[in-house]
């Protein structure tokens, strides 16, 4: 019964979604898969559907995010609650117990990687994901540590090259 309705809930997000395509000239294409308005089911891979916001990929950073800064640290940490805290941020990000509140996003210093990278469960909802580390990963002393990954979720109506004005472009 369970996996029927999983099974059930994959076909109709694989039905109703629209794919939009973005890409920068430095790195490779990025996804932003955003369910029809009222479906609010997390997908088979723990990605969560919050109001306002879709999700945008799992990032890594050689600068820690210089665009972020943490809203809260909280064991109720989920995309719901982090997104409902950066209501009106261009983007929101999740690691573990932590929510960072977004202005910008510079593809080239913070690339995307393989969604299963994000691999942490967000301890206020295990279905969806809360980041990750890279391997060799060090906790220093920064607003976003080197070596996490943030599971980043972008605003409805925001497009990357609108807010960041840090993306390469090829002349």
């Amino acid at each position: 019964m369970h996996y029927t309705k999983i099974a059930i809930i994959i076909g109709n997000l694989a039905a109703a979604q629209l794919t939009t395509r973005l890409t920068d000239t430095t790195t490779s294409a990025i996804e932003i898969i955003s369910p029809t308005i009222g479906t609010r089911l997390p997908d088979a891979a723990g990605i969560g559907t919050p109001d306002s916001f879709n999700f945008l990929g799992c990032f890594s950073s050689n600068n820690g995010f210089p665009g972020f800064t943490q809203a809260y640290s909280s064991e109720d940490n989920d995309a719901d609650l982090c997104a409902e805290t950066c209501l009106g941020a261009n983007f929101f990000g999740l690691y573990d117990n932590k929510c960072y509140c977004g202005s910008e996003l510079n593809l080239i210093t913070s690339p995307s990687v393989a969604a299963d990278q994000c691999d942490i469960a967000c301890p206020g909802d295990a279905d969806v994901s809360c980041g990750g580390l890279t391997d060799g990963s060090q906790v220093m002393q920064r607003q976003i540590d080197f070596g996490l990954l943030l599971s980043i979720y972008i605003a409805v109506g925001v497009s990357p090259t609108d807010a960041n004005t840090d993306f390469g472009t090829e002349t």
